[in-house]
């Protein structure tokens, strides 16, 4: 089953409307420091970020 990470804030009705989505296992964790980000992500097939996380070519990477 595909896992969602959303590390920022969403609106209730947005989270409920992911969760709520068959096939999708959704996991919201906010106030991730970066190398937490990073672990999450060896998790995760997909990521919903908004502006509080910042995704950089060396944490996608694996790096901080």
């Amino acid at each position: 089953m595909p896992r969602v990470l959303v590390t920022d804030g969403l609106s209730p009705a947005g989270l409920k409307l992911l969760s709520d989505t068959p096939g999708i296992e959704v996991v919201s964790k906010s106030g991730l420091k970066p190398e937490e980000v990073r672990e999450e992500l060896k998790n995760a097939d997909a990521i919903i970020v908004r502006s509080a996380t910042k995704l950089t070519a060396a944490l996608l990477e694996g790096q901080t």
